[in-house]
């Protein structure tokens, strides 16, 4: 037995009221069971779902004056989408997304107080694949106990780091000074000196150690500069 797998993502939007112009960017990642690939034409259930799990949540300013032609709003939405790893594509759509519905929701009023909520979700969805071979069919009980072990490991939306790669970094304690601490690009909070836990991965970048260890059970890169770690 075998799964095929794919993704896609969804944007919700949303406006409040507030004291601020400020654009809130959470991303979430969440895997679905199906019965039929999405792609068959034929309608399809889903058999199960697992509930969002949050992999980034971050604010940024909205300084609508500034913001009042769309195309510099949406490139000023670009630039902090590209923190996240969503891939080019998906980045722009995102971004051309919000940039509207922030025009649409100031009406040219650019001392209006609110912020935009923008829920990122990446869907994995996983569905039974046709091509199996019989022999993958007929396998014997103990084999098939071990296939159903890995389709419940890839349904739980693990692929991440290496785990030899991540065992490395819990074992590894990392002390800087100020002049090394910025914000953390996962959870986008200071990291103080002294404070939280932090972790320097192979490529040098650093974070809070629970923010990249989170990160790594879903992604093999660095949150930055996309560097995938090794085994």
């Amino acid at each position: 037995m075998s799964l095929a797998d794919s993704g896609t993502f969804r944007c919700n939007l949303h406006r409040y009221d507030g004291l601020d112009q400020l654009l809130q960017i959470r991303i979430g990642h969440s895997s679905r069971l199906l019965t039929e690939s999405p792609f068959s034409g034929y309608a399809f259930n889903i058999v199960h779902g697992t509930l969002p799990t949050t992999m980034a949540d971050a604010q940024f300013p909205l300084p609508l004056r500034e913001l009042e032609d769309p195309l510099f709003c949406r490139a000023y939405i670009e630039e902090f989408l590209s923190s996240y790893n969503l891939g080019a594509t998906i980045k722009n759509a995102i971004a051309r997304s919000i940039a509207s519905f922030v025009v649409q929701m100031a009406c040219e009023n650019y001392e209006m107080k609110f912020y935009i909520v923008a829920e990122i979700d990446y869907i994995q969805m996983f569905w039974m694949d046709d091509s199996a071979t019989a022999a993958e069919e007929e396998d014997e009980d103990e084999e098939e106990e071990e296939e159903e072990t890995e389709i419940f490991d890839d349904f739980s939306g693990r692929r991440g780091a290496p785990e030899t790669a991540i065992e490395r970094l819990k074992e590894k304690f990392d002390e800087f000074g100020g002049e090394d601490l910025r914000n953390c690009s996962v959870c986008y909070d200071e990291m103080k000196d002294g404070g939280e836990e932090v972790s320097r991965i192979p490529c040098g970048h650093v974070y809070h150690k629970y923010c990249v260890l989170t990160w790594l059970q879903r992604n093999n890169s660095c949150p930055l500069c996309t560097k995938k770690l090794e085994v």
